[in-house]
């Protein structure tokens, strides 16, 4: 790809007045957090970078260094740099050069200061220029940048940015203070420029803010904060880099250990959920009932869009308050002290997700469910909630046989953030959640999700982490077509939140995935443990199958293994199958000492298959202790003694995956004995099939199981009017569900075909020896 471009590929958008506020309160913010960090560094820092984080990488034209965070102070990757000094300019002067509102201006300013700018578009304007401060601007641009023969960039091979770039000058104080200007480059993601992948383009990320202040007439003081990720390769290494480096910054115990809560308070966090949901509820009613599945388009603006699932934002002048009143229970007779459960009064925008997933109510629920600690480190594993640390704090209600998913407990988080990027703190929430099903009048049932944040005495604000605000309840219902009618109202505590709260609703659709792999892990966990109660190896649990000539061979195609590196031993059912007949998933690992990992396991396709079909509310049952097993000596289910996750009830009832008759020929091996069975025959009879191990991705399911998009009638009427959302989306058809919906068919005829070859040759042989006795007679 040769730059610049003779066409560019975005033209110039039109962003809405509400997005254009948000970008601009966006810019407001990092400027605000620049000049605070400058007035630290006057003050207390005399204005000298602190050598114990600050390492001197270059000194520029004797008056300007720029010093390179320590890595042993923030272990991470990303360059995050400062640059200080003193320039022999005026403000003016400065604020001019870095002032770039038009494309032209742009590729003018990189012609005089070589930065290794390739090209460059201007998506949309925000802020323009005005007689009053010609030099104040605020644009929207997308430029590719990668070194040249003129200039070395930050990267060496081409990458693109969609980044505000805005300049001007900053009112002060008092009229006696100096005069300051700004200048901000910030990366931002915006649906509409997606990224050029076809075009090989890695899209970087980069936050950059300058101060200047007017020392004297000529002399500019510069203080500047940058942070760059090229993304790329090195991308994995810099997120788990980050990850480590908060993680250390952030409580990985519990704050509040030892929580009781008081009768009160527990009938208020129980009151919270009932509220919130009733009122969700009534208007999930409404938008079916009486609106028609409509969104009124003077109220409610697009927001984001994933497959069948959208999510709107109220509109400025739709934009609902929220206070005690709409949605918690009142706590004033409760109020003679300060320990009483206080809920928060704030107004934020709403925002509303509607649509519909694959999948089913229960596997939903039992994504969502997460009873203690480790089973949200389990949760947030599978659903990549970007969780840091988290607790469960109190349990107010149990599950029952009749709903396993129901819960309210006290919850505390924190979630990740970018600890690079100036003024960004870590956040916390504290907050009751309420999940379970209910029962509509009409008879039909709806899944709940209620999250609401509280105010406790007993949890006081940590130092170094600020509370954020949560309220959310998500509805979902079963459809007649294998999807989930999915319903969502959330409010957003901060404008810069707005993004990142919509990219979280239309992740819902990972709460089928996480069902999946804990219904897998279940599965497995009880085979393990119906084979070692039989009396077998947990460490060689390895299960065999011939084919007629008594071949080691695939158990689901009946292909002859060539050698034993080109197996794989189902986690399930313990058979060995070849390569092409498997389905590797990473798994949740709890060690002994409380931390989750990710363990690949391999399961054959029918297995896979089967767990689709099992019901996610029995294994919630058994997994939470609700049904008895008769291995138990003391009545109880195991699951119930169980302190993890992946706590599993033993099944009593013979396994399904046992074959009924000897024509498997099951023979339990070790990895030694199983590699000195197989003949020298086998070895050259089939051409060389290693056993490469794919590891299936949550987009990867993703991709085989999504509703179909909205035809193009539908697109335009949602483009020029009301919003319409098919009341019963359909589903794509799965190319890997038939497939192996295939396999499971050809398994079963090959275990019949093999079963009525081996009665037939058992008549012939009775046969012959019936005739063989009068003869010999």
């Amino acid at each position: 790809m040769k730059f610049p471009l003779a066409r560019h590929p975005f033209g110039e958008l039109d962003l809405a007045g509400d997005e254009a506020k948000q970008m601009s309160a966006l810019a407001d913010d990092l400027v605000t957090s620049t000049l605070r960090e400058r007035q630290d560094f006057e003050l207390a820092h005399q204005r000298r970078p602190d050598d114990r984080r600050w390492k001197r990488v270059r000194r520029l034209n004797g008056c300007i260094e720029l010093h390179r965070e320590r890595d042993a102070f923030v272990p991470s990757r990303p360059p995050s740099f400062l640059v200080v000094g003193q320039l022999g300019c005026s403000l003016d002067d400065l604020v001019y050069s870095v002032s770039a509102p038009t494309t032209e201006a742009q590729r003018v300013r990189s012609s005089f200061a070589p930065d290794g700018l390739l090209d460059c578009q201007l998506i949309h304007t925000i802020i323009e220029p005005t007689p009053m401060d010609a030099l104040r601007h605020l644009v929207l641009q997308w430029c590719v940048m990668g070194s040249t023969s003129r200039a070395r960039s930050l990267v060496q091979h081409p990458r693109d940015f969609v980044v505000l770039d805005g300049a001007g000058f900053v009112e002060s104080p008092t009229e006696d203070a100096p005069r300051s200007g700004f200048w901000v480059r910030h990366s931002v993601d915006i649906d509409a420029v997606p990224e050029l992948k076809h075009w090989r383009l890695t899209r970087g990320q980069l936050s950059m803010c300058a101060v200047f202040r007017e020392l004297s007439t000529g002399i500019t003081e510069i203080y500047m904060r940058l942070f760059f990720d090229p993304q790329g390769p090195l991308s994995n290494i810099v997120a788990t880099s980050m990850a480590i480096d908060q993680r250390m910054k952030v409580p990985t115990d519990s704050p509040y250990p030892n929580l009781q809560l008081r009768p009160e308070q527990s009938r208020e966090l129980h009151a919270t959920v009932r509220v919130v949901l009733a009122q969700t509820l009534d208007e999930y009613d409404q938008y079916v009932r009486v609106h028609g599945r409509t969104l009124p388009r003077q109220q409610w603006k697009e927001l984001k869009q994933r497959e069948n699932l959208v999510i709107y934002r109220a509109r400025s002048n739709a934009t609902i308050p929220v206070d005690d009143d709409d949605f918690t229970h009142s706590s004033s007779s409760h109020s003679h002290d300060d320990s009483t459960l206080m809920t928060p009064t704030w107004s934020r925008s709403k925002l509303l997700g509607v649509g519909a997933i694959v999948g089913t109510l229960e596997d939903v629920m039992f994504g969502i469910v997460a009873p203690d600690r480790l089973a949200m480190r389990v949760r947030s594993l599978y659903v990549e909630d970007g969780m840091v640390s988290s607790d469960v704090l109190a349990v107010v209600e149990g599950p029952t046989h009749e709903d396993p998913f129901r819960f309210v407990t006290l919850k505390w988080r924190i979630k990740h953030y970018f600890a690079l990027l100036p003024g960004s703190v870590p956040r916390d929430h504290l907050y009751v959640e309420g999940t379970g099903l209910h029962e509509l009048p009409d008879g039909s049932r709806v899944g709940y999700r209620v999250m609401q944040s509280v105010e406790l005495s007993q949890c006081a604000d940590i130092p170094g982490i600020k509370r954020s605000r949560i309220m959310s309840c998500s509805i979902f219902k079963q459809l007649a077509n294998g999807t989930v009618d999915v319903y969502i109202t959330k409010f957003a505590d901060g404008q810069r939140d707005l993004t990142a709260t919509a990219t979280a609703m239309t992740d819902c659709w990972k709460s089928v995935w996480c069902a999946q792999n804990k219904k897998l892990d279940w599965m497995r966990c009880e085979a393990e443990l119906r084979w070692v109660r039989n009396g077998g190896n947990a460490k060689a649990r390895v299960t065999m199958s011939y084919d007629h000539s008594g071949h080691h061979c695939c158990s689901l195609c009946r292909k002859r293994f060539r050698t034993y590196n080109s197996t794989l031993t189902c986690g399930v059912c313990s058979f060995m199958v070849c390569s092409r007949c498997h389905v590797a998933r990473k798994l949740a690992h709890v060690a002994a000492s409380g931390n989750v990992s990710e363990r690949p396991e391999v399961f054959c396709k029918k297995c896979a298959a089967h767990s689709l079909h099992v019901s996610s509310m029995e294994v919630a049952r058994r997994v939470h202790g609700l049904v008895h097993d008769e291995h138990d000596g003391d009545g109880r289910s195991r699951a119930g003694s169980r302190k993890t996750p992946h706590s599993r009830s033993r099944a009593s009832s013979p396994s399904r995956w046992q074959s009924e008759d000897s024509s498997s020929s099951t023979v339990s091996a070790s990895l030694e004995d199983l590699t000195t069975r197989l003949s020298p025959q086998e070895v050259l009879e089939e051409e060389d099939d290693e056993a490469e191990v794919f590891v299936q991705t949550a987009n990867d399911w993703a991709r085989e199981h999504q509703v179909h998009p909205p035809s193009p009638p539908q697109a335009e009427a949602r483009a020029v009017g009301p919003q319409q959302l098919p009341s019963a989306p359909t589903q794509a058809p799965s190319a890997e569900l038939h497939q192996q919906q295939l396999w499971l068919q050809m398994n079963q005829l090959c275990l019949a075909a093999e079963k009525t070859f081996r009665i037939t040759q058992r008549n012939a042989d009775a046969l012959r020896s019936t005739t063989a006795a009068p003869t010999a007679s």
